[in-house]
């Protein structure tokens, strides 16, 4: 059973707008990390829920048990903590899966 760890706070900038810029720069550091992942490899990734009107960001940062902390990203949506301690790794791993064959469909 996957654990919810503390939330990574990208930036703490009073300004809305350098703060942005910084989450920005930090998250697409995250999602390169998370791209450059090699099968079965889970820890980095960057997975995400689509809530209102933008996604749920979380950083997997344990692969045994799962445990994953909350992005604070943009509109910082979360999801229910119940969904992420029902995931197993093998979910992140299918969720991965996923992910990379959408981007697949860009580069054809």
């Amino acid at each position: 059973m996957a654990q919810l760890g503390k939330a990574l706070v990208l930036s703490t900038n009073p300004d809305i707008m350098e703060r942005l810029n910084e989450e920005g720069i930090k998250f697409d550091k995250l999602q390169e990390r998370s791209d450059s992942l090699s099968g079965g490899e889970i820890v980095g990734a960057v997975l995400r829920w689509s809530r209102g009107d933008g996604y749920a960001y979380y950083l997997v940062t344990n692969d045994s048990p799962p445990t994953l902390r909350h992005i604070s990203f943009g509109d910082e949506w979360r999801v229910e903590p119940a969904l992420i301690r029902g995931l197993r790794k093998q979910d992140i791993l299918d969720m991965l899966e996923s992910y990379r064959w959408f981007q697949s469909l860009g580069e054809r």
